[in-house]
Formats: structure tokens, C-alpha cells, sequence
């Protein structure tokens, strides 16, 4: 990944939350770019997790649109994601499920398949 900014979550966070204007202004201005594909950036997966995790449990957002708006980031031309469709398959995915703290992350019926959105994303 030559010339690749990578992402932290309070990027993605003020952008989408707009909660800090002078933080909203200066991600607004990197993201335009990253929209634009005049920047190559990259969303570790670790990131997306923890924004996911502070978009519904912090900011309760629901569900259905904190994964829309994600999904919408990992498609702009400036996103540079090898695993991006496993990405949004998961986010995808997490929209359809419930998560409690007593899922187990593997069941016989998954083939040991890992259950639960975002836990690995190689294959």
C-alpha cells in the first residue's frame, strides 16, 4: 500500500458524527479527498470494529444505519481494503443478528465457520 494514510477511528467518528466541529471540519477535508480517491486510505479491521462497537453501544445508533454508513465509507474509490468485500459481508451480517455476551463465536452448525461479524476477516 504505497502513499497509504491509515485510518483511525476518530476520524471515521467525527466525520460521521459531526460532534466536534473543528475535528468534523479537518476529517470532512481528509475524507472529501479520500471520496474523491485523490488519497488512498486504508480501514485496519480493528478500527472498523471499534467503530461499530462506539457507533451503537456509545452513540446508539442503530444497528441498520451504523453498518450503512460503514459500508458507504469502505466503498469510496480512495478506500483501499484487500478484504473489503469480507467487510461488508460482515456488516451486512451483524445488521441481521443479535449479539449477546453469551454467543459463542463458533457452533457445529457454522463448520467452525467464526459466527461473529468482525472477529477475523482473512480467509
Amino acid at each position: 500500500m504505497k502513499n497509504t494514510t491509515v485510518l483511525d477511528t476518530n476520524v471515521i467518528l467525527r466525520f460521521l458524527l459531526n460532534d466536534h466541529p473543528a475535528h468534523f471540519q479537518r476529517a470532512q477535508a481528509f475524507m472529501s479527498d479520500v471520496i474523491s480517491g485523490k488519497i488512498t486510505a486504508y480501514i485496519p479491521d480493528s478500527v472498523l470494529a471499534e467503530c461499530v462497537y462506539v457507533l451503537l453501544k456509545v452513540y446508539k445508533v442503530p444497528k441498520p444505519k451504523a453498518c450503512k454508513v460503514l459500508t458507504g465509507i469502505l466503498s469510496y474509490p480512495g478506500i483501499s481494503q484487500l478484504n473489503r468485500e469480507i467487510l461488508i459481508n460482515s456488516l451486512v451480517y451483524l445488521q441481521h443478528i443479535t449479539l449477546t455476551s453469551s454467543m459463542p463465536l463458533f457452533t457445529p452448525q457454522q463448520n467452525n465457520k467464526i459466527g461473529m461479524c468482525l472477529v477475523s476477516t482473512r480467509i
